[in-house]
């Protein structure tokens, strides 16, 4: 049981022509998903990094709150350390227009201690940019 609720989205994506539900894996290139999941890390990272600068940047002495702040670096350092997106099998996508949205879970350190700026991890990837690691399949299907 919780005390609050929060909004959940789950994305089911699938081939219109075989009913198949279509994995992010099957849309990328197999020589392809160690450069893809490197790719997505690096973003996760960057994001990351962007609330560390802002933590560290508030984080002064006599500042109110500044064990919060203190924890708060320390959970989000641990979560660089901890980044690798090496399985595309599970990972959450939503095929748009003319991109797809690749959603990355949060940390669940954070979820369970509330100190969570970044919630889960949006990444917004153009055909344009995706279109050099995609498989045959995944581009009949994107086009």
């Amino acid at each position: 049981y919780a005390a609050y609720s929060e909004p959940f989205h789950s994305y089911f994506n699938f081939d219109l022509e075989t009913s198949k539900k279509v994995l992010l894996k099957g849309l990328i290139a197999e020589d392809k998903h160690e450069e893809f999941s490197l790719y997505l890390n690096s973003i996760k990272r960057f994001k990351i990094d962007s609330v560390l600068d802002v933590l560290r940047k508030v984080l002064k002495p006599g500042v109110p709150d500044s064990l919060w702040y203190a924890d708060a670096i320390q959970m989000y350092e641990e979560c660089v350390q901890d980044i690798n997106i090496s399985d595309l099998v599970d990972t959450d996508y939503s095929i748009l227009n003319n991109a797809i949205e690749v959603i990355l879970p949060r940390c669940s350190s954070h979820y369970n201690r509330a100190v969570d700026e970044l919630w889960s991890f949006r990444i917004l990837i153009s055909h344009d940019e995706l279109d050099q690691y995609l498989s045959k399949y995944g581009k009949a299907l994107l086009d």
